[in-house]
């Protein structure tokens, strides 16, 4: 420590009442202005205060215009409690998705072979279905529809080639 500062701590604890040695090691000296604290000389020293609460950003979904009402402001949906009766409830009956009937017949006509022409129009009939109500069974109608084309290739490339063969004996 030097000189002039060891004798302003004496002098600081002289008139609080302490010994010199007492001060000397409990007050520290400011540090000076050229020490190095690692902050960039071009960036200015914070004046605020650390206690003060500082004012906490939003997020986007939270800022209030006109276009995004906060939630605040969306009316709460009421939902009815067990105890209502079920007519209370719900004003519409629940939809079950279950599968389409058509897509499995459909299936099971061009799985049998000769039937493969009327699997293949119920094939595209449920699909046609499926599509407007939402119905489980898509897949059952496309492989209805690809099994029925497979057999119809099938039934057209075997009747040519009975034709051929039979004009060919002649």
């Amino acid at each position: 420590m030097s000189p002039a500062v060891a004798a302003e701590v004496a002098a600081q604890a002289t008139r609080q009442g302490e010994s010199a040695t007492d001060a000397a090691t409990e007050v520290r000296p400011a540090p000076s202005p050229d020490a190095d604290d690692f902050r960039p000389l071009d960036v200015p020293e914070r004046t605020e205060k650390f206690d003060a609460p500082a004012e906490r950003p939003q997020a986007y979904s939270s800022i209030k215009t006109d276009d995004n009402p906060t939630i605040d402001d969306v009316p709460e949906e009421q939902v009815p409690t067990r105890s209502q009766p079920a007519t209370a409830r719900s004003s519409r009956p629940a939809k079950s998705r279950g599968t389409n009937r058509t897509a499995i017949w459909a299936l099971v006509l061009s799985i049998l072979g000769i039937t493969s022409p009327i699997g293949l129009y119920l094939g595209y009939r449920a699909r046609g279905e499926i599509a407007r109500t939402r119905e489980l069974g898509e897949p059952f109608a496309r492989v209805a529809i690809w099994i029925g084309w497979l057999y119809l290739a099938v039934i057209v490339l075997g009747l040519l080639t009975y034709f051929w063969i039979s004009g060919q004996g002649a």
